[in-house]
C-alpha cells in the first residue's frame, strides 16, 4: 500500500477584519515533529526554528510586508525587522540553515556592482524603509535563490499594470549549494493571484558533519573530505542485477505514473527530471560500494616497506650524530688538535642529547627485529664509540637488504598485478591496456597555486584559496567575452546590411521539419543508449551511462514522457543546467597559468542522453537537405577530414604540374565555442529553417546555465554561462559549423580568387575540335574548414586579402577571435619561400606570416603538406614514430596477442592516416615492416632469422604489412572519394588530367 503523507499548516491572518490576507507555511507530517519554536506577528511575519540530529537546525522566516499604499508602513515594517533581528542568530553556525521568503511587495530587487545600493529592474527608487530591509539580507549574507540560479527570474505577479517580481526566497551561503534547481509555478493550484517560488534541495547527506563546511579560517588548510559527485564500485553483473530490480520495483509504485505524464507545464518537466535524479542517486547508494576518497599525496607502499624506510632513517641518523661526536669529544683528545677546535664546542653538540635511553631502547628493538645481535652501552665514551659505530654501521647495511628485498618483492608484486591486469584488459578494457603499454598519463593539474600579471606587468604567485577560487571562476567564466559591445539580433535588420541575403531563410520541406520534434520512439532511445560508452566521467549527480544502460526497458515510457514533454515545449529542465568543469593543460607545460588550460565540462548523463537523440536528428536533417555548404561539413553524416585533406594536395598536385603558383594559408581561431553569439545562432538557425520550438530548445540549453570547477578535492562556487555554448555537448560541433556557415556562403558566392582545378579531355581524339567535343569539369577551391581549422586556398595573395577583408568583417560582429599572428602561408612562390615571411592585409590588420620552407612541411588535420611534393621530412617522421613506439613496447611484459593489437591498430593507423594523401616509396615501406617486425620477434622471442612470410600471413593472427596496408587504403579511399559529392569532382579531374598526360 502506497504512502500517504500528512501536511500541517501554521495560519498567520491579518486580523485587522479588513480583508482575507496574511501568510501560513504548510509543512509536512517528517518535518513537523522537528519544531521547536514557532513565533508569529499576525499576517505579517512567521518564524519556525526546526531541530534535527548532530545540532543542525533549520530556520524559516516568512514575510508579507507591506505595500506602499499600506498605512502605518513605517511602524509594521520596524516591529517586523525588529523581531526577525531577535531570531536570527549573529554567531557562525556551520549547521544552521536559514530561508527568508515570502511577499515583499518590491519589483525584482538587486543590488549594484558594488553590493552597497538596493535598485529595482525599472529603475524605480525603492522606499527608505523596505531599503533597509533588503541591505539587512544582504548584511547578513543571503542570497536570492532565483538571481543565483536563474538568468532571467519569472515575474510572479500580474495586473493591468503588467507583469512584476513580488515573491522571493533568500537563503544563506550553506545551504546555496545544496539548492539543486527553483521555478515558478503558474498552474494555479491554490488560491491567489501570485505564482508559487518553487525550489528543490538536496537532502543527500544534509544533516551529517561535513569537514569542508566548516570554520571559515579553515578554508585555508587543505581537507580530504570529498565534496564531488559520488563514485560507485560496480563489481559484478549480480550487482547490477539488484540496481536493475530495485528501480523496476520502485517504478511499479503508483506514484510515479502521477508524476510522469504528458505535460507543457515547465514546473512538472523539473520534477520529472529531478525525481529521476534522486530515485537513482538513492538506489544507487543503497546497492554500490562508494568509493573512499583518497588523498593526491597518499604513500601506496606496504606498511612493512614504510617501517623499514623509517628504520633506516633512524639509524642513518645516528650515524650522522657519531661523525659530529668524534670531531667534538675525540678529537679534541688529541693534542695535535686541541689547539685547533674552539674549547666551548661541547655545549652545542653533546652526547647526552643523541645517545638517550629512549634510543637506546629503539636500537635494541630493531636488533630484535633484524636478527642483529649487539647488547648495546649505555655510556658511550671515547673507548667503546668505535665499536658501536661499527656496529650501527652493520645494522644499517642489514637494514638496506631488508629493505631492497622488500621493495624488490613489491615490486615484482606489482609488476605482475599490472600484467595481470593488462591481460584481462585486453579482453575487457582496451584503452587502459593500451595506456599502460604505451605509457600514456592522463593530463592532470593540480590548482593549489596560480602566477598571475598584475596590470602593472608584475609577474605575482597566488596561493590563497579563496584567491585562487576566485581568480579561476573569472577566468572560466569570461573566457570567451565580448571583446566589443555585444550586439543584438533580434532582428534581420540588426545585421550588416551585406549580410542580409546571406542570413536569408533557404525554406525546407515541412515534413523534414516536422521529424525534427516528433515524438522520440522506442526504438530511438533503446539505440542510443545501446551505442553509450562506459567508464565516462559523470555529471555533478554522478548518475554515468552504466545507470541508463541497466535501466529496466519496460520503464523506458518514463523516460520518453520526460524526453517528449521537452521536444513539445523547448524547456530544459532545471536539473540538466548544472555542470562540472574539470580543466587539464594544453600541450605545453600549463606553469600554473590558467591560460594555458581548456575546460573539460561533465554534464549530466540523462541530458546527453537527450541531446545525442537530437543531434542525430540534426545531421539526418541537414545531410538530407543539402543546408551547409559543401566545404563546410564537418560533423555531417558521409564527411570526414579526408575531403579536405584530398583536396588541399589535389591543388598542390595540379599547380605544380601547371607551374602555377598558388597560396594555402591556414589561420588560428581561439575559444571559438566560448564566443558564440546566441542571437546570432538563432538566426543562423533560422537561415536553415529549422522550427522555431527546435530553434528556443537548443537555445534554452545554454541560458541559465551553471558550472562548478573542479580544483583539486573541493568545488567552487557556480557560476553563470554568459557566452558561448557548452564545449561537452555533443550537439555543439554541429552547432558551430552552422554559426560558421554564413562565412563559407559569402566567400563562395564570390567571383573572384580561389584555386581553379580544371581539366579538358577530347571525346574523340581524331577530332580537331576539342572546344566543342570534350570532356570539361571545373572546381573552384577558395576556402576549407573542419570545426575551427580553417585554410584559405588562392592563386593570388591580392584575392587572398579580399577573401580575408570579408572574413574579418564575419569575426567582428559574430565575435569570434583570430590570432592573426599565428597565420601559415604554404606556397611555390621560390621569393616568398627565400623570404621567410610575407605581409598580408588580414581585413583592417597588417599582418606578417610566416612562410614555410621548401623543405619543411604544414600541418592541417594531422596531415602533413609540403608546397613541392618533398617530403623527406614526412618519411623520417612516421620511421621516427615507428620507433619511438616500437621501443616503447619492447620494454612491456606483454603477449603476442598484444603486440599484435597494438601495431595493427594504433601504430600503423596513424601511420596510414598521417600518409593518406600521398604514396610511401617501396624503400621506406620495408623500413617500417623492418621496425615491426624487429619488435615482434624481440617480444616473442622468435630468432631474428624466422620466415617473414610467416609473420604477415593471413591465416594466423599476424602483423599486417605495411606495403598491403598502403594499398588497401588507397583503394578504399579512391573508392569513397569516387563516390562522395563533396570530392568526386577532384577525382574526375584527376583522372581527366592522368588521361590527357597519358
Amino acid at each position: 500500500m502506497e504512502e500517504t503523507t500528512q501536511f500541517h499548516i501554521i495560519n498567520n491572518p491579518i486580523n485587522d477584519g479588513s480583508r482575507n490576507a496574511g501568510n501560513a507555511i504548510i509543512i509536512s507530517d517528517l518535518f513537523y515533529k522537528h519544531i521547536a519554536k514557532i513565533h508569529t506577528i499576525p499576517g505579517r511575519y512567521i518564524y519556525i526554528k526546526l531541530i534535527f540530529k548532530n545540532k543542525y537546525q533549520i530556520n524559516l522566516f516568512g514575510f508579507y510586508l507591506p505595500t506602499n499604499s499600506t498605512t502605518n508602513r513605517q511602524n509594521i515594517y520596524n516591529t517586523i525587522t525588529d523581531t526577525y533581528k531577535q531570531h536570527f542568530c549573529n554567531k557562525i553556525n556551520t549547521h544552521m540553515y536559514n530561508f527568508v521568503l515570502g511577499d515583499f511587495n518590491d519589483n525584482d530587487v538587486f543590488f549594484n556592482e558594488n553590493q552597497l545600493i538596493p535598485i529595482r529592474k525599472d529603475q524605480k527608487t525603492v522606499p527608505i524603509y523596505r531599503k533597509k530591509f533588503f541591505e539587512l539580507l544582504r548584511d547578513q549574507q543571503y542570497c536570492d535563490v532565483q538571481k543565483k540560479l536563474l538568468t532571467h527570474p519569472p515575474n510572479t505577479y500580474k495586473n493591468y499594470h503588467g507583469e512584476f517580481r513580488l515573491d522571493y526566497i533568500y537563503a544563506n551561503n550553506l545551504i546555496l549549494d545544496r539548492i539543486n534547481n527553483t521555478d515558478v509555478i503558474t498552474d494555479y493550484c491554490y488560491a491567489s493571484d501570485h505564482d508559487m517560488v518553487v525550489m528543490h534541495i538536496l537532502t543527500n547527506d544534509l544533516f551529517r558533519p561535513n569537514v569542508d563546511r566548516t570554520r571559515s579560517h579553515d578554508m585555508e588548510q587543505p581537507t580530504n573530505k570529498k565534496t564531488l559527485n559520488d563514485h560507485y564500485f560496480i563489481k559484478d553483473n549480480e550487482t547490477w542485477s539488484k540496481y536493475h530490480n530495485k528501480i523496476n520495483h520502485k517504478l511499479n509504485e503508483p506514484r510515479y505514473n502521477e508524476v510522469f505524464k504528458n505535460t507543457t507545464n515547465t514546473h512538472t518537466i523539473n520534477t520529472q527530471a529531478e525525481t529521476l535524479h534522486q530515485m537513482l542517486i538513492k538506489i544507487a547508494k543503497d546497492t554500490f560500494k562508494i568509493k573512499k576518497f583518497k588523498p593526491q599525496d597518499r604513500n601506496e607502499e606496504p606498511l612493512l616497506i614504510r617501517q623499514i624506510s623509517n628504520a633506516k632513517k633512524k639509524i642513518g641518523t645516528l650515524i650522522h650524530h657519531f661523525k659530529f661526536f668524534v670531531k667534538l669529544h675525540i678529537l679534541p683528545t688529541d693534542l695535535h688538535n686541541t689547539n685547533t677546535l674552539p674549547p666551548d664546542l661541547d655545549k652545542y653538540y653533546c652526547k647526552d642529547k643523541f645517545w638517550t635511553e629512549q634510543a637506546i631502547t629503539k636500537l635494541t628493538i630493531l636488533s630484535k627485529k633484524f636478527n642483529f645481535t649487539y647488547s648495546w652501552p649505555n655510556i658511550l665514551n671515547d673507548q667503546n664509540h668505535g665499536d658501536i659505530k661499527l656496529q650501527l654501521t652493520k645494522l644499517h647495511e642489514s637494514i638496506n637488504k631488508e629493505y631492497a628485498r622488500a621493495t624488490n618483492k613489491h615490486n615484482l608484486h606489482n609488476i605482475n598485478k599490472y600484467i595481470e591486469r593488462r591481460q584481462q584488459d585486453f579482453n575487457n578494457n582496451q584503452t587502459r591496456m593500451l595506456n599502460s603499454i604505451l605509457e600514456r598519463k592522463p593530463q592532470k593539474i593540480t590548482i593549489d597555486r596560480l602566477i598571475i600579471t598584475t596590470d602593472t606587468d608584475e609577474i605575482q604567485l597566488i596561493t590563497n584559496r579563496k584567491d585562487i577560487d576566485t581568480l579561476t571562476i573569472n577566468h572560466f567564466q569570461n573566457i570567451g567575452s565580448f571583446s566589443h559591445v555585444s550586439t543584438n539580433f533580434t532582428t534581420m535588420d540588426e545585421l550588416p546590411t551585406f549580410w542580409q541575403h546571406i542570413y536569408k531563410t533557404k525554406l525546407k520541406p515541412q515534413i523534414l521539419k516536422d521529424q525534427l520534434i516528433a515524438s522520440i520512439t522506442s526504438n530511438e532511445l533503446q539505440m542510443t543508449i545501446q551505442s553509450l560508452p562506459n567508464n565516462k566521467a559523470p555529471g555533478p549527480t554522478g548518475i554515468t551511462y552504466e545507470f541508463w544502460k541497466h535501466f529496466p526497458k519496460r520503464h523506458h515510457t518514463i523516460l520518453l514522457t520526460l524526453f517528449n514533454n521537452i521536444l513539445q515545449t523547448g524547456h530544459i529542465p532545471s536539473a540538466w543546467t548544472s555542470a562540472l568543469l574539470y580543466p587539464i593543460p594544453k600541450p605545453e607545460f600549463w606553469n600554473y597559468q590558467l591560460e594555458k588550460t581548456r575546460p573539460i565540462i561533465l554534464l549530466e548523463s540523462l541530458c546527453k542522453i537527450f541531446i545525442k537523440i537530437i543531434t542525430d536528428r540534426l545531421n539526418k536533417f541537414l545531410h538530407t537537405t543539402n543546408a551547409l555548404q559543401p566545404n563546410n561539413q564537418a560533423g555531417i553524416a558521409g564527411s570526414s577530414t579526408a575531403e579536405i585533406i584530398l583536396t588541399i594536395q589535389t591543388c598542390i598536385d595540379i599547380n605544380l604540374a601547371q607551374n602555377r603558383k598558388f597560396y594555402i594559408m591556414v589561420q588560428d581561431l581561439s575559444k571559438a565555442y566560448d564566443r558564440i553569439n546566441l542571437d546570432l545562432l538563432t538566426k543562423a538557425m533560422d537561415r536553415l529553417d529549422l522550427s522555431n520550438l527546435f530553434q528556443t530548445m537548443i537555445i534554452n540549453l545554454f541560458k541559465g546555465h551553471k558550472n562548478r570547477v573542479i580544483i583539486g578535492d573541493h568545488l567552487t562556487n557556480s557560476f553563470d554561462l554568459t557566452t558561448g555554448i557548452i564545449q561537452g555537448e555533443v550537439i555543439s560541433p554541429i552547432l558551430w559549423v552552422l554559426y560558421y556557415d554564413p562565412l563559407f556562403k559569402a566567400i563562395n558566392n564570390t567571383t573572384i580568387g580561389g584555386i581553379d582545378l580544371q581539366a579538358e579531355h577530347p571525346k574523340d581524339i581524331y577530332d580537331s575540335n576539342l572546344t566543342e567535343n570534350s570532356h570539361k569539369l571545373q572546381l573552384n577551391c577558395k576556402l576549407q574548414g573542419y570545426l575551427n581549422d580553417t585554410t584559405w586556398l588562392n592563386n593570388s595573395l591580392h584575392h587572398l586579402e579580399e577573401h580575408l577583408r570579408i572574413a574579418d568583417k564575419f569575426y567582428n560582429f559574430s565575435n569570434i577571435k583570430i590570432n592573426k599572428s599565428k597565420c601559415h602561408l604554404l606556397t611555390n612562390d621560390k621569393a616568398l619561400v627565400k623570404d621567410g615571411t610575407t605581409n598580408i592585409q588580414f581585413g583592417s590588420t597588417n599582418i606578417t606570416v610566416d612562410v614555410v620552407g621548401k623543405n619543411d612541411n604544414l600541418r592541417i588535420l594531422g596531415a602533413h603538406f609540403n608546397a613541392f611534393n618533398n617530403h623527406n621530412k614526412l618519411y623520417h617522421k612516421i620511421i621516427n614514430t615507428t620507433n619511438h613506439m616500437t621501443h616503447m613496447i619492447k620494454k612491456k611484459k606483454i603477449t603476442e596477442d598484444m603486440i599484435i593489437y597494438v601495431i595493427n591498430k594504433v601504430i600503423l593507423p596513424r601511420i596510414e592516416y598521417m600518409t593518406q594523401h600521398i604514396i610511401v616509396p617501396a624503400h621506406i615501406n620495408n623500413r617500417i615492416n623492418i621496425i615491426l617486425r624487429s619488435a615482434f620477434k624481440s617480444i616473442t622471442n622468435l630468432p631474428k632469422n624466422f620466415y617473414t612470410a610467416a609473420i604477415h600471413t593471413p591465416i594466423a593472427p599476424n602483423i599486417i604489412n605495411f606495403h598491403d596496408l598502403q594499398i588497401h587504403a588507397k583503394l578504399a579511399n579512391f573508392y569513397a572519394a569516387s563516390f562522395n559529392p563533396i570530392t568526386s569532382d577532384c577525382i574526375k579531374i584527376l583522372l581527366l588530367l592522368s588521361q590527357t598526360n597519358f
